[in-house]
Formats: structure tokens, sequence, C-alpha cells
């Protein structure tokens, strides 16, 4: 089985709408150095399988990122204010930048992995179904 990794740098995103909303589905690598995003990044698996979004130093996110399905999320810098949020199977490494604002929230069958960086209020992991 053959299988492709595309590498996308976007640099510069500017939204000014405060209900904006940056919807990510496919089934390649981004790497993401965005200025003053203001909506919630999404993250979802595309049609061939998981996407992995790398976020890096100079990104700052307001309000939150969210990653399910089975995708993966590297936060290796930068900054989210309003917190960072997993579910389904998805995966949230976290490398270094500071997830401001609100908590590191895992539910479901979700991981997160911290090696380093700045958690701004606390890890969530709540029980499903209580």
């Amino acid at each position: 089985m053959k299988y492709t990794i595309a590498m996308l740098l976007v640099g510069c995103v500017l939204v000014r709408s405060a209900s904006a909303e940056f919807i990510i589905r496919t089934d390649t690598t981004l790497n993401f150095r965005i200025t003053d995003l203001v909506g919630s990044v999404s993250i979802f698996d595309g049609v061939a399988g998981p996407t992995t979004v790398e976020i890096v130093d100079g990104a700052v996110i307001t309000p939150d990122v969210s990653v399910t399905d089975h995708s993966v999320l590297n936060l290796r810098g930068g900054e989210t204010q309003s917190g960072v949020g997993a579910g389904g199977f998805a995966t949230i490494n976290v490398y270094g930048g500071l997830v401001a604002g609100e908590d590191l929230i895992v539910i479901g069958h979700s991981t997160a992995n911290i090696y380093g960086g700045i958690l701004g209020d606390g890890i969530q992991a709540p029980v499903l179904g209580s």
C-alpha cells in the first residue's frame, strides 16, 4: 500500500469574524504558522485516513482547537487561547507552546501526551456516561 504525506505551510492567515471556524478534513500532514486566527480550528479524518496538524511557533489561535476521529494534533509552539480538546480516538501531543485560558480536555478513547509546553489551567479527562 502506498501512502502520500504532503506538508503545507500556512502563514499569516487573519480571520476577523468571531464565529469563523477553520475546518481541516484531509489525510495529509499540515504545518501551521497562523497569526491571529480568530475562530475555532476543528481537525477531522480525511477520506483516506487521519489528518496530522503541526502547530508551530508564531501561531496564535483564538478561541480553541479540537481534534477528533483518529487524527493527531502536534502542538510544537504557538498559543491556543481557549484550550485544546480531543475526542474519538484522536491524539494530542504537546511538545511546546501555550495552552492558555482553559483546560486540555480529553474524552472518549483519545490520548494526550505532554512532553513540554505550558498548560494554562489543567487537564480534564471526564468519564463518559457519568
